[in-house]
């Protein structure tokens, strides 16, 4: 429980930064280019939050746990469920192809990179017993 109240703080705090960073510093120019805008105010933003709601989650819930399927649920559960929200979101409001691939793309690489790097290797699991 703890892990996905810290992993929905960080993101909460996550996305109200980004958002004020975007109107900040966006540019009418940045976003009119069809790689160059989605990439750096959509997917890189993606990837890096994505990334670090595995990694948030997995420390706080334990990464000792992560070799269960219960353990990978409780983790994986909220950053999948907020990239399946802006998905869904996206093919709503039409958004473009390019856009909803990046998120993708982008997301799919967080995740996985953050699993990898926090799940046990075979040492650890028999020490953490």
């Amino acid at each position: 429980m703890f892990s996905l109240l810290a992993v929905l703080v960080f993101y909460v705090v996550w996305s109200t930064a980004r958002f004020f960073v975007y109107i900040e510093y966006s540019t009418p120019e940045q976003l009119d280019s069809p790689w160059g805008g989605p990439a750096l105010w959509i997917a890189l933003p993606q990837l890096l939050s994505s990334f670090l709601m595995v990694v948030i989650g997995a420390l706080v819930y334990g990464r000792h746990r992560l070799r269960s399927r219960s353990g990978a649920l409780v983790v994986l559960a909220l950053p999948v469920l907020v990239f399946l929200l802006d998905f869904v979101t996206g093919v709503f409001t039409d958004a473009p192809g390019n856009v909803l691939f990046l998120r993708f793309a982008a997301v799919s690489v967080g995740i996985g990179a953050a699993f990898w790097l926090v799940l046990p290797r075979g040492r650890e699991i028999r020490g953490a017993v």
